[in-house]
């Protein structure tokens, strides 16, 4: 119960505020014309989504009711759906406003809207629009009418699915319940069975539409654990009338056990157990902002359509606590309604107030005693912090001075004039004594300082100086002090400081300074050899840990000094093997070793091979202090080794298999007389087929030849077409290669072009068989020409395997194969070179696009001659 003295000063409050108001604001409500509104509502008064836009509106308007009348309009179409009743309720309206004037229109819902864009003109003399509450909201629905804007009703449906899924992840169907009967049933029908389309299809999707509240009872009494509901309209009675949202959901919730879900606010408190809920006062409330923003001025078109979330994960504690579901399972920033009430839920502010206050009060008596205690402390602390100091000065033996500047008096102590040499009554207490004591060279700077405290820019001062002893030699003084007196005006007054000889400190850092030089320079020496090294080095301890490397062992790796040294040199360069290498080496078991060790390049996606090379470092007394190890990349020897061998081996065997199937046929001709002559002439054949293969590999190995050697490659040149080449070895293609489709956009083939027929033949039979044997599970084959600006283009696609960018990158090599197993694809790996040398010794370019996974694009580009040219001849 609030207090009567809590009461009364709400009441003051308040009172203040309103006379404020009423000062700085005498006559504005009274000085602004009065304005209507008409709301017109899609479906009946009493429905808890259609009471809470009015709710919402009448909340965001209440500031403005002494100058606004808001007219409320219901079209009730969720009880009386169809034309007919559509076209009887624009008849009674237009009777009811026949001679009424609104100067601005809000819509509620789907219905409300398509009724006022049909008829704004006749019924609503094109005034502004304001609409909420619209599903399946797209720009095209106001394309065509000007003055219109408002806020889009978006369902949540993905976000309640998920989080109703990830809080039962044991089901395996979810129910759909809703109607078919208004725009609205169809546009949020629309908006979840798209939700529900991206869900795991071994989920099990049902939808029980337009449903009577018997027989859904009889099927909700079917549902078991694993199934999910979710409502998305009211329900309507066997006699045809519908229930409210309360009533609907209360159904269902007496009808079957299993969780229910919802995407409206107002469901929850009555069955459902949640989900990321659209509210309709929410919806009333940006409605309401919007018409407040044209009545400022703002016109109603140049105001975007609010289309942002704003749905909130509402919970009721009830459902969750039904199934033994926690508040940590919930998704961040949910909210829950139906919580346990706590101690001070009633006059909850009230309780804080008087708390804070008993707190405030406590806390300040607290302090005064604190304070009190604290002073007591502090006097103790200034008793013994003096006698401290007195025998901290007798400890360290710094010398102490005091400096009247008024006077230039300056008494200093006993170990101020021992540090010296001098006696206390050889040094004048005077100022002008400790400046000519001072060296020259360092009196400018220490004035300075002295000076620059005395002016207030900071409160104390420190400075290294020589100064003169008794015996004439120099000794280094560090001097420190502050201002601690000053008049009215600022000025100083008095300073004190200490004296402290540091000629031993100075003489220390000189040395050291010296022997970094000293160090610096050896170091630089080491450095500019190491850098001029093009292998790289690696200097590591005994513990295997790295203390030095050079450029090209980071460009090597890769990796920065920073990453590697300190750390183990196993880990910068990776494997067992290094370090069982490393303490064979330490220990004395081996003087020399030599490891392969194999680095993946992330940028170029290959592994590269680095050959590491250890040698012991032995320090004077002979024991092995380190390790030093050479790295070098041999990739590409190593790769061209195996790349050789390869070639032997392959090529071996392709020029085996024919002569083994021609030496076998030609044996058993001439062992055999008596074979008929049509077998003959086929075993015949066969050998001659095997002889032109032969012949190729030959020719291939010959071309090669003339490559290896700087040679080009024999043409002969004549000015043709590829029209008859082209069509000849597609056409062979499609016949031998069923399983595959080629298709041709074969475009300008008609032009002439100064090539050697044969070979051009040659490098396209060989596209046509890369895209064959590296399209193993069949696919298209796109053959295209066109004739472009710099020339004539032909380009061959499939879609088979494709290739990395390594693979890319080294296509055109000799003895290269983009798979070099056993069970590749047979061929030497000459093809594609020999394929380049071809075209470019035509003066064309050869170039290849390519993805792994998804097919590869051989692009050729050709010269076409002018039409004048003399074109003749060999090259």
């Amino acid at each position: 119960m609030v207090s009567p003295l809590l009461h009364h000063a709400r009441h003051i409050i308040l009172s203040l505020l309103l006379l404020e108001l009423t000062i700085l604001c005498p006559s504005s409500a009274i000085a602004q014309a009065q304005r209507t509104i008409l709301l017109l509502h899609s479906y009946h008064p009493g429905l808890v989504w259609t009471d809470g836009i009015t709710q919402g509106i009448k909340e965001q308007l209440t500031p403005e009711t002494a100058n606004l009348r808001l007219h409320i309009e219901y079209m009730d179409t969720k009880r009386n759906p169809g034309q007919y009743y559509l076209d009887h309720f624009t008849e009674l309206l237009r009777c009811k406003l026949v001679k009424q004037h609104f100067d601005l229109v809000i819509t509620a819902d789907n219905d409300a809207l398509n009724f006022v864009l049909a008829h704004h003109d006749s019924l609503f003399a094109t005034k502004p629009v304001v609409f909420c509450g619209v599903n399946n909201y797209h720009p095209e629905l106001i394309a065509e009418h000007d003055n219109v804007t408002g806020v889009a009703e978006q369902l949540s449906a993905k976000e309640t699915i998920a989080v109703a899924l990830s809080l039962h992840p044991d089901t395996t169907e979810i129910i759909l319940i809703g109607n078919n009967k208004s725009v609205t049933d169809h546009a949020i029908n629309d908006t979840l069975e798209s939700a529900v389309s991206h869900l795991d299809q071994q989920l099990k999707i049902t939808l029980w539409r337009d449903l009577r509240s018997e027989q859904l009872k009889q099927r909700l009494a079917t549902l078991t654990s694993g199934q999910l509901v979710f409502l998305s309209s009211v329900i309507t009675e066997d006699n045809g009338s519908v229930l409210s949202f309360a009533e609907s959901i209360q159904l269902i919730r007496h009808a079957c056990s299993i969780p229910i879900y919802g995407y409206w606010d107002f469901f929850l408190g009555h069955g459902i157990v949640g989900g990321k809920l659209v509210s309709g006062r929410a919806q009333g409330q940006t409605a309401a902002k919007l018409a407040q923003r044209i009545f400022n001025g703002e016109a109603a078109s140049g105001l975007p359509v609010i289309t942002g979330e704003s749905n909130v994960y509402l919970f009721d504690d009830l459902e969750l606590q039904r199934f033994g579901i926690t508040a940590s399972q919930l998704p961040a920033g949910s909210r829950r309604i139906n919580q346990p009430e706590t101690f001070y839920h009633v006059e909850k502010q009230d309780f804080w107030l008087v708390g804070i206050t008993g707190i405030l009060l406590i806390l300040l008596i607290l302090l005064l005693l604190w304070n009190r205690h604290i002073r007591r402390i502090a006097e103790e602390a200034i008793c013994e912090r003096e006698e401290r100091l007195r025998l901290a000065m007798d400890g360290s033996q710094d010398g102490f001075w005091d400096w009247d500047v008024v006077s230039g008096h300056n008494i200093v102590d006993e170990r101020w004039c021992s540090m010296l040499g001098y006696q206390p009554e050889e040094i004048k207490p005077l100022i002008a004594q400790w400046k000519a004591l001072v060296h020259p060279d360092d009196m400018v700077k220490t004035a300075e300082l002295y000076q620059r405290c005395m002016d207030g820019e900071f409160s104390h001062f420190s400075s290294e100086f020589r100064m003169l002893t008794k015996d004439g030699s120099w000794k280094w003084i560090l001097g420190r002090g502050m201002v601690v007196s000053r008049d009215e005006q600022g000025r100083p007054l008095r300073l004190t400081g200490t004296h402290k000889d540091i000629s031993q400190q100075k003489a220390a850092e000189k040395a050291l300074k010296d022997a970094l030089a000293e160090s610096e320079t050896g170091r630089n020496k080491i450095d500019a050899i190491l850098s001029s090294l093009t292998d790289g080095l690696i200097v590591s301890d005994r513990h295997h840990r790295v203390v030095m490397l050079n450029q090209a062992a980071r460009d090597l790796l890769p990796l920065d000094s920073k990453q590697a040294i300190g750390r183990p040199i196993e880990r910068v360069i990776d494997g067992q093997v290094i370090r069982d290498e490393l303490s064979a080496i330490l220990n004395g078991d081996k003087q020399f070793a030599s490891i392969d060790v194999e680095i993946i390049d992330h940028d170029r996606q290959e592994t590269r091979i680095i050959q590491a090379r250890f040698s012991p470092i032995y320090a004077t007394d002979g024991h092995c202090s380190g390790a030093i190890t050479l790295l070098q990349d041999v990739s590409r020897v190593r790769e061209m080794a195996q790349l050789k061998s390869e070639f032997i081996s392959t090529a071996a065997h392709e020029l085996r298999t024919p002569l083994t199937v021609m030496l076998g046929f030609a044996d058993l001709l001439l062992d055999n007389e008596e074979i008929p002559e049509e077998e003959r002439r086929e075993y015949l054949q066969i050998i001659s087929s095997k002889s032109e293969s032969l012949s190729g590999i030959v020719d291939d190995l010959l071309d090669l030849s003339r490559i290896e050697s700087g040679r080009l490659i024999t043409l002969d040149r004549k000015l043709v077409s590829l029209d008859d080449t082209l069509q000849t070895l597609v056409d062979q293609y499609r016949d031998s290669c069923p399983h595959h489709q080629f298709i041709t956009t074969l475009n300008d083939l008609e032009t002439a072009l100064f090539i050697d027929q044969n070979k051009i033949a040659q490098v396209v039979e060989n596209l046509l068989s890369n895209a064959v044997k590296y399209s193993p599970d069949g696919g298209d084959i796109d053959i295209r020409t066109e004739r472009t600006i710099d020339g004539f283009r032909l380009t061959i696609s499939d879609q088979g395997i494709g290739m990395t960018p390594a693979q890319r990158e080294r296509v055109f090599d000799k003895f290269y194969r983009v798979d070099g197993t056993n069970t590749a694809v047979g061929g030497l790996g000459l093809g594609m070179s020999i394929v380049k040398n071809i075209i470019e010794t035509h003066g064309g370019t050869i170039w290849i696009e390519s993805t792994l996974g998804h097919g590869t694009s051989a692009h050729i580009l050709l010269p076409v001659p002018e039409q004048d040219a003399n074109l003749s001849g060999e090259s």
